[in-house]
């Protein structure tokens, strides 16, 4: 999740803040180039304004900057007074607590830098430096600039000439900061987007070239529309007047070499002009003449076809394009709808986002909570649909669905709330619009994501069917008249036969109504049936894959049985021939049969997780269940439809149970088609196995399939939050907190993150979502009382301490936690009648064990050992059980072998979890064995560039530095690059014998003290 840069008071005046915020640069350097010259009177406010900006952004990112650090470039900031400084002063992000028993997350994660996002608003034209870009008239690496065709908020775009070949007209992009719109353009060839001739860079701009097809734009054939006394019937004015933009046709402009400026409206006609080349348009242009000779509204519909298809084109190879409008959509010379402009635009291979924006008017609900850093869907393909749908309607009827947005932020709840209400019928504004207009335009409007057309190919599919007179196959056409319309259309011959037979029928239906009631009210009851079966399903999925939670994964059993024994699964072999299936639609029943197939796979796989943590009879019992659900999966497919996913399982299970049997009887025919369970059971057995980043892959690939599995989304959030990248793990949480809102994980987690890079007050707000949702959910209060603790309402925190305790949370813990409240608010008996409590309760959990241990290891380091090793039994997967035991007998008990094999079993629980690999590379390097010491630091690395991670690498330097001084250079830049980028935990730095070899070094001395300078 992305937070909302909240802008001064001026951000909201002066177009050089909005310009400096947009760009998404930071530092002196970047900041005057948004300057105005130091006469201005303005200078100084706009520089105070820029630094407030800049230190702001910094902190979203993890570096920790103050307002004297601008002094040296700026001069003027010495005379500013003491309170400006404290105004601006920030503190570091990170949390430094070591206290594993409070790492509220099921999957443990190290912290990391959150990446910082652009956020780009394109309703404002930024005011770029006009000095740092040439003039038309100028010659520029080989090209004669013509003319401007456009500035933006990212460069300026110009007619020219390339002269090396034969003068041809070309376009060129100039802009003063690289981005990947190239990159990504050059991957899309398609009649219906710009092409991309060259990329290349000549200091300082970064220029993308391509050919010249016109200038005409969507937006001028809706302005010409709107200029009409009503709306036309025919395309042919529309386009043929369109033809004055005709410009590729014309005879090149001469430029003479000391021309400094040929802008304004002379070089580019208006778009209500007839030129002379009107004459030829036919011949000429064929699809312009087609457009012409259609009704408007269909000449409409084929447009915004043709703008569908470059969009399917981008979105098969991972490309959003994020900012589409009439303006971004070149009508070129020959009548061709070609994309324009992906400058916003994402390529989903990346993985990441440059910047995030888009033109109001035409953005989605989606995308607006997105920029205002509280999304609760990821944008997708979905997305540019629906602004596809705002030029659908726009087109249509010649105005915006929904009102502009005049002041940010303040307008864009309201523009939330308005595109949720819900969007006018086109045909209440264009009386040539007919229903099935209405239903496509409506599905591409509808607020919730997964009611709209879910791809561009969709889309397509509807549209042609209404220009073939076809009814509409994804949207609803309740209009009976438009339906017998087309069905006449289709078919003249018959439609007089037809009308003579409506009466018999008519009578022949009465008879029949009866009989349908009661078949119809069976098939009702079997339907909600199954409807609340497949609510369930989502929550269960997750519940019955949790590697490390027996709790979940038992209510998931419960829940899971009880409905396979409403089917009767496993009491009869012929279940699906029951009342309560057989009456279902053909559809839904054979839905019905995969979701309880896939619900049969994932209660063996609990099972076989179940037995990995058993031992003796129960580990045989889990066993034996896990071989029978696999088999009753096998019934519950229909017999041509059994995924592989049953078949791998199968094997699995006999190579775990060495049943040579099971492998016997696996068909030969078997199929090897894989479906959506055959990713997600994989991905399951991955994240159980400690695999994480097999499992992010084929997690991913469960999304693009499906982006509502809500098991899927979980999971994938917490594989990136165990591995450390924290930006991708609070965005995929949000996504999943949205697909299933009555689940209070997603939020947990989102508050976990939130407490671990101390964003106390969000994760307040998040903590207590997951209370407000339905059942007992201890764990969340137990977090938001730590968080309570954290923000300095004791009262507040003590108050959650009891909800938590009458839920049945933790109670060790949770007795710790409120004796040092008590201490807080001076109550010292009920302190330490707390603590004598806790110290007495025998624990019944891993947590507690752990709870226990922590709160001993400094007096009682041997009973600390003896409760970290319980946990580790208790729960081998539980990883604070192992750190803390390493960490008891490496700095308490100096038992560093015994320490090395502790952290090790660690890394064989989760070996992508960078802070157990960390840990190990610190205790390698302890222990003189160098280069396993160096392969495991960059392991981690690479795993994760978590400030704590590169602190952790700079102590493995040092420590090998004693016999290879070589290392102690590599040691200093690791403990640079660690207090650069946000670890703050001095006291640590100082008592830390590990980085010994490097204290006596004047660039470590100078380092800490400058970061101990910016947090002063």
């Amino acid at each position: 999740m992305q937070q909302t840069r909240q802008l001064p008071t001026a951000c909201g005046i002066d177009p050089r803040i909005v310009s400096f915020q947009a760009s998404g640069e930071h530092g002196p350097h970047a900041i005057a180039d948004f300057l105005p010259s130091r006469s201005d009177t303005d200078y100084l406010s706009v520089l105070r304004e820029l630094v407030r900006c800049d230190i702001e952004n910094q902190r979203q990112v993890g570096r920790v900057v103050a307002f004297k650090d601008y002094r040296a470039a700026f001069p003027e900031l010495k005379a500013e007074s003491q309170a400006v400084e404290e105004q601006t002063s920030v503190v570091p992000i990170f949390g430094n607590s070591t206290d594993l028993t409070m790492t509220p997350a099921p999957l443990q994660s190290a912290f990391t830098r959150i990446a910082n996002v652009s956020h780009v608003s394109a309703d404002v034209e930024l005011d770029l430096d006009a000095s740092r870009f040439p003039n038309p008239g100028d010659f520029y690496h080989g090209f004669e600039l013509t003319r401007h065709l456009g500035k933006g908020a990212f460069g300026q775009v110009y007619l020219a000439s390339e002269r090396k070949l034969a003068g041809r007209s070309v376009v060129l992009k100039l802009s003063g900061k690289a981005n990947g719109e190239s990159q990504r353009l050059a991957q899309l060839q398609h009649t219906n987007i710009v092409p991309i001739h060259n990329a290349f860079y000549c200091a300082p701009h970064h220029v993308v070239q391509m050919p010249y097809l016109g200038e005409q734009t969507l937006s001028d054939v809706i302005e010409y529309v709107r200029t009409q006394t009503g709306f036309p019937k025919i395309g042919g004015e529309v386009f043929r007047t369109t033809a004055a933009q005709l410009s590729t046709m014309r005879a090149p402009i001469s430029v003479p070499p000391d021309s400094t400026d040929m802008t304004g409206p002379s070089v580019k006609p208006s778009p209500l002009t007839t030129p002379p080349e009107t004459k030829v348009f036919d011949e000429s242009h064929p699809f312009r003449a087609i457009l012409s000779r259609m009704s408007y509204p269909a000449a409409v519909i084929e447009i915004v076809r043709a703008v569908a298809d470059g969009l399917a084109h981008a979105h098969a190879h991972g490309i959003l394009h994020l900012d589409l409008k009439p303006q971004n959509v070149l009508f070129s010379d020959d009548g061709q709808p070609m994309l324009l402009d992906f400058n916003l635009s994402y390529d989903r291979k990346n993985q990441t986002r440059d910047k995030i924006g888009g033109t109001w008017p035409y953005m989605a609900p989606e995308s607006i909570r997105e920029y205002l850093g509280k999304a609760e869907q990821i944008v997708d393909e979905r997305t540019d649909l629906y602004a596809l749908g705002v030029m659908f309607f726009e087109l249509l009827t010649c105005q915006l669905p929904f009102a502009k947005v005049r002041n940010v932020p303040a307008d864009l709840e309201n523009a939330i709330a308005e595109r949720e209400a819900g969007v006018r019928r086109p045909s209440e504004i264009n009386p040539e619009v007919t229903p099935a207009y209405d239903a496509i335009v409506r599905k591409l409007l509808d607020p919730k994501p997964r009611c709209r057309y879910q791809t561009a190919a969709e889309l397509i599919e509807d549209l042609r069917c209404q220009q073939a007179s076809q009814p509409l196959k994804h949207a609803p056409n309740t209009s009976l008249r438009e339906r017998v319309v087309k069905w006449h259309m289709r078919n003249p011959r018959v439609a007089f036969q037809t009308c003579a037979t409506i009466t018999g029928l008519a009578l022949f239906a009465s008879m029949v109504l009866l009989a349908d009631v009661s078949r119809a009210r069976d098939r009702s009851n079997a339907q909600v049936e199954s409807s609340q079966f497949h609510k369930l399903l989502a929550t269960s999925q997750l519940d019955l894959a949790a590697p490390n939670d027996f709790a979940s994964r038992k209510r998931g059993t419960d829940a899971a049985i009880q409905w396979m024994a409403s089917y009767g699964v496993g009491d009869r072999k012929d279940w699906y021939l029951s009342a309560n299936v057989r009456c279902l639609p053909d559809e839904q029943k054979l839905s019905l049969r995969n979701e309880l197939g896939e619900t049969a796979l994932l209660l063996a796989h609990a099972e076989w997780l179940n037995a990995m943590r058993d031992t003796g009879d129960e580990r045989s019992a889990a066993e034996v269940l896990a071989v029978r659900w696999n088999q009753l999966a096998e019934d519950c497919y229909p017999p041509d439809g059994i995924p592989q996913a049953v078949w791998q399982q199968r094997r699995n299970l006999a190579e775990w149970t060495h049943d040579a049997n099971l492998t016997k009887s696996i068909p030969t025919n078997a199929t090897d088609r894989t479906v959506t369970i055959d990713l997600f059971l994989a991905a399951a057995t991955s994240v159980a196995r400690g695999q994480l980043k097999e499992a992010e892959k084929q997690l991913a690939v469960v999304i693009e399939r499906e982006p509502g599995h809500f098991a899927a989304n979980f999971m994938l959030a917490c594989c990136y939050q165990t591995t450390g990248q924290y930006q991708r793990a609070l965005e995929r949480h949000q996504v999943a907190k949205t697909l299933c809102t009555t689940d209070p994980r997603p939020s947990y987690n989102l508050g976990s993150i939130l407490y671990w890079t101390a964003r106390y007050a969000e994760a307040e707000v998040e903590f207590t979502r997951a209370i407000e949702c339905p059942g007992d959910f201890p764990l969340a209060s137990w977090q938001r009382a730590a968080v309570r603790q954290k923000l300095g309402n004791a009262k507040g925190s003590l108050a959650d301490v009891q909800l938590s305790l009458a839920q049945g949370g933790p109670k060790i813990s949770l007795m710790y936690l409120r004796s040092q409240l008590h201490e807080q608010l001076g109550d010292a008996v009920a302190a330490k009648r707390d603590r004598r409590e806790a110290d007495a309760i025998e624990p019944t959990s891993e947590v507690d064990f752990v709870a226990r241990g922590v709160n001993r290891v400094a007096k009682e380091p041997l009973k600390a050992l003896a409760d970290f090793q319980a946990a580790a039994k208790r729960n081998p997967f539980y990883l604070p059980a192992w750190h803390n035991k390493s960490h008891v007998l490496s700095e308490h008990l100096h038992e560093t072998e015994l320490a090395l094999e502790a952290v090790t079993q660690a890394v064989a629980v989760a070996p992508q979890h960078a802070a157990s690999v960390a840990g190990r590379a610190v205790l390698l390097a302890r222990l003189e064995r160098r280069k396993e010491a160096h392969e495991a630091i960059q392991t981690a690395l690479l795993l994760s560039r978590d400030p704590e991670i590169e602190y952790q690498a700079s102590n493995v330097y040092s420590l090998t530095s004693t016999k290879n001084p070589e290392d102690r250079a590599t040691a200093l830049t690791y403990f640079r690059n660690a207090l650069r980028d946000g670890y703050r935990n001095f006291p640590e730095i100082e008592r830390d014998a590990d980085n010994t070899n490097l204290r006596g070094t004047a660039e470590y001395r100078d380092t800490l003290n400058a970061a101990k300078t910016l947090v002063r």
